[in-house]
């Protein structure tokens, strides 16, 4: 049942964040975009939206991951959407990278985001390592924060709906959010992690 309800809340949670960026498939002046220098707008645009389709990609891709990890007769899709989910966040981080020192807030969004690149690669790849060597426990308890960090986009856009709903100001809400919604999450799954493994008796590691 819970495992159930946290599929159709990442379904849900993958429409909506993909509504909420389709904007930035129609307009070079669509949200982050404006008032970028003129230097960078031959470009910035089209990598943003690399970006962001390769996340919508990996949040899509990480349902269907979720799903196939419950049913052991889909081992070999799930081994295929692996292979996607992973080629989504090398190219979505990549182009997440390039774009960072334009983010707003300067040097403090930019940090917070390539931290976030950097942990999302390792996260992801150390989790198909694992899943190489035939570490199972490992492989899924490093996917569930690479899913984490996948879905890290929409803590960040909670953050955001403050400035939009109140007197807050705008840039140091997105600043903070830039590393809020990372650690957030990650936090949120290893509680949930060590939790789960105190049940059972064990102990847990992160790494």
């Amino acid at each position: 049942m819970k495992n159930s309800i946290l599929l159709i809340c990442m379904i849900t949670i993958t429409l909506l964040i993909s509504f909420l960026s389709w904007h930035y498939f129609g307009s070079d002046a669509a949200g982050i975009l404006k008032g970028k220098p003129d230097a960078v707008m031959n470009w910035l645009p089209t990598i943003l939206r690399i970006h962001i389709g390769g996340g919508m990609l990996a949040m899509a891709s990480g349902a269907a991951l979720k799903y196939t990890s419950l049913r052991s007769e889909r081992i070999a899709a799930h081994r295929w959407l692996g292979r996607f989910y992973a080629l989504s966040i090398l190219v979505s981080g990549t182009m997440g990278a390039c774009i960072a020192p334009w983010s707003i807030g300067g040097a403090v969004t930019a940090f917070g985001f390539l931290s976030l690149v950097g942990l999302w690669w390792y996260f992801t790849f150390r989790s198909v390592a694992l899943a190489m060597k035939g570490d199972v426990v490992g492989h899924r308890r490093a996917a569930s924060f690479s899913l984490a960090l996948t879905y890290s986009s929409l803590t960040f856009r909670l953050f955001l709906l403050f400035p939009l709903l109140t007197s807050l100001p705008f840039v140091p809400v997105y600043q903070f959010g830039s590393w809020a919604c990372w650690i957030i999450n990650l936090s949120l799954v290893a509680l949930f992690l060590r939790k789960k493994t105190t049940t059972n008796g064990a102990t847990v590691s992160v790494t």
